[in-house]
């Protein structure tokens, strides 16, 4: 919760900008969840690598986005210009929306993993 708050106010922080052109940052695929119960082990490692494979990803996507609002703001101060607070507002909406995402891949991802490690003891 915290760390979407500080997000917003990060983001609002750093002006708004005309929407010159739409960002080119890649949003990346969520993995697919995976039923603990029935994956085998080599199933579930490769369920864990594509999920941290998703979480680096989302980090470098919410970068991206967060390096596309700087240089719209650069842009629009260095041409006097109004920041956009719509364009603000629809990048951090994007970005608490791949955070989500990720968040709920992990929480996924833990429960196969608990539900796997009781049908697999040992």
């Amino acid at each position: 919760m915290l760390k979407k708050f500080g997000l917003g106010v990060i983001l609002l922080a750093a002006g708004a900008v005309p929407a010159f052109a739409d960002d080119t940052c890649q949003v990346p695929p969520t993995p697919a969840a995976i039923d603990g119960t029935t994956a085998t082990a080599d199933q579930m490692r490769a369920s864990i690598g594509a999920f941290n494979a998703f979480s680096k990803a989302s980090d470098a996507y919410q970068v991206c986005v967060n390096d596309y609002i700087t240089a719209q703001n650069a842009a629009a101060d260095k041409d006097k210009k109004l920041h956009d607070t719509a364009m603000i507002q629809s990048e951090g909406d994007k970005v608490i929306a791949n955070q989500t995402a990720k968040e709920k891949a992990g929480t996924d991802l833990n429960a196969a993993i608990g539900v796997y490690k009781k049908a697999h003891p040992g």
